[in-house]
């Protein structure tokens, strides 16, 4: 079993969505990376794309736009200009 951890999405208008997740996938220039609990800190790029976030057997897609990616003490937060439900 997944080991939960705690994720932010944030634009310019305050938090789109937040809490806790098994695993995180993120679209950057250089490929989508996939994240677990106790990942190794990371800043990073984000691409314009759609986001996985997975908690238990369900599977959320959200459509990003461009920004930046923390990962630290088993947080991670995307800072966006747009987050959206995926199409």
């Amino acid at each position: 079993m997944a080991t939960p951890f705690s994720y932010t999405i944030l634009t310019p208008d305050g938090p789109y969505r937040s809490g806790e997740c098994d695993s995180l996938v993120i679209p950057t220039p250089n490929g989508e990376i996939g994240v677990l609990a106790h990942h190794a800190p990371l800043v990073g790029a984000v691409k314009a794309g759609q986001m996985r976030v997975m908690k238990d057997a369900s599977v959320e897609k959200i459509e990003v736009t461009a920004g930046v990616v923390e990962i630290r003490n088993n947080a991670v937060s995307v800072m966006v200009e747009k987050a959206g439900p995926a199409a």
